[in-house]
């Protein structure tokens, strides 16, 4: 069976950025503090989708998940 992380990537690598961003969503609502989801969701930000503001904001959560400051 697929996880999340790589239907998300097969996802964006398909070109389907916002689908793949759902997929991690879904993902997130089992595991909320799960910083590899929240990092991958900010590299999408970032690359597919060229938001770098969202994808700080992302990565920032994503520090914060794995016991970092995130500032």
């Amino acid at each position: 069976m697929v996880n999340t992380m790589e239907m998300a990537s097969i996802l964006e690598n398909q070109g389907k950025p916002d689908q793949a961003l759902a997929t991690y969503r879904q993902g997130l609502a089992v595991l909320p503090k799960s910083g590899a989801l929240l990092y991958n969701m900010a590299t999408t930000y970032r690359q597919a989708l060229k938001d770098p503001a969202t994808a700080r904001q992302a990565m920032k959560q994503a520090l914060v998940a794995w016991g970092r400051n995130g500032s």
